[in-house]
């Protein structure tokens, strides 16, 4: 079964926020530069099984693939200052 990410970008967000070049990212998980640049670009779908390894290889819950990084990070500095 394939999965369509809402916003793929999420996923390169992601990655980008851990630090992770796309080079070493895309050798982790086993695919290729070109192959993980049409997945961050919302090209191709994504299988579940790829989609549970990018979340694990980012050190995330697969749940916050859905979520832009943006929005989790505003959520922690809005319970900062309150």
């Amino acid at each position: 079964m394939k999965y369509c990410v809402k916003s793929e970008k999420n996923i390169r967000k992601w990655r980008e926020l851990k630090g992770i070049k796309q080079d070493s990212f895309a050798e982790e998980l086993d695919i290729s530069t070109v192959s993980l640049s049409k997945i961050e670009t919302g090209k191709t779908n994504i299988p579940l099984k790829r989609l549970s390894a990018i979340a694990s290889a980012l050190n995330i819950d697969v749940r916050l693939l859905f979520t832009d990084p943006g929005t989790i990070i505003q959520q922690i500095e809005n319970k900062k200052e309150n």
